[in-house]
C-alpha cells in the first residue's frame, strides 16, 4: 500500500469511526465513494455461486441471474468467468 492510499484510508477511518455499518454504507453511497459496476459484478459472482452451491447447474444459474437482474446471459457469463 502506497503512502497516498494510507492517507486516504486514514481519513476514511476517521469519517466512519463510531458509525453503524448501515450508516457507513449510506454515507459511502451518497458521496459516490462506492463503485456500482464493481458492486454489480460482485453480486453476480456471489449469486451464481450461491445458486450452484444449492444444486443448480452453473449455466442455468447464469441464465437465471441474468434474467433476475435484467441483463444478457453473455454479460453474466463474462463476469463469472473473468479472473
Amino acid at each position: 500500500m502506497c503512502n497516498r492510499d494510507k492517507r486516504v484510508l486514514h481519513i476514511l477511518k476517521r469519517r466512519v469511526e463510531g458509525k453503524r455499518p448501515a450508516d457507513i454504507i449510506d454515507m459511502l453511497w451518497r458521496e459516490n465513494m462506492l463503485n456500482p459496476l464493481m458492486m454489480e459484478r460482485q453480486y453476480i459472482k456471489e449469486e451464481v455461486e450461491h445458486r450452484v452451491r444449492n444444486g443448480e447447474a452453473k449455466m442455468r444459474a447464469i441464465e437465471m441471474v441474468a434474467y433476475d437482474i435484467g441483463c444478457s446471459f453473455e454479460k453474466v457469463r463474462s463476469v463469472v468467468y473473468r479472473k
